[in-house]
């Protein structure tokens, strides 16, 4: 449902567009009259006109209902925190647990090794560095027979 906010008003049997001073015959005609003319800014999201696309970005920025990223110029708007996440991670070289940046790839990578316990081979993370270790005393194991019966004739 729209949001009827100081430029959309309820009156003479309509919906008053203020901006445009126009009336229109229900509350879906004067949104779609929101979302679709240039002489104003529309948030989809939240269904409010905004009389600047200044005063949406304003909104975009300071509303709860939006997950911005603020590293980026063109600050996308992610449907969900999840979404908004996966960004940082991938394109920001983010760590969520400790919410730090890295400058690349590699250094995230070497960070999530020593700090959070995850398997330079494989990328899965462990509970502990002990397990980390476990696994990784396994699968050498597991490598180093599989080359030694392959160096085996007949085997």
């Amino acid at each position: 449902m729209v949001e009827l906010n100081r430029y959309i008003l309820d009156q003479f049997g309509g919906y008053l567009c203020v901006l445009c001073d126009r009336l229109f015959p229900t509350l879906h005609a004067v949104e779609t009259h929101c979302r679709m003319t240039t002489r104003h800014a529309w948030c989809d999201r939240c269904k409010r006109v905004f009389r600047f696309q200044a005063d949406k970005l304003k909104h975009l920025e300071e509303s709860r209902s939006h997950n911005i990223c603020r590293r980026c110029s063109r600050q996308p708007d992610f449907p969900d925190l999840g979404g908004l996440y996966l960004h940082r991670e991938d394109v920001h070289n983010w760590c969520r647990d400790c919410d730090i940046y890295y400058a690349t790839p590699g250094q995230r990578r070497q960070h999530n090794i020593v700090q959070h316990n995850m398997c330079d081979l494989c990328g899965n993370y462990f509970s502990s560095d002990n397990a980390l270790r476990m696994v990784s005393i396994y699968l050498l194991n597991q490598y180093l027979s599989t080359v030694h019966l392959s160096a085996v004739p007949g085997a």
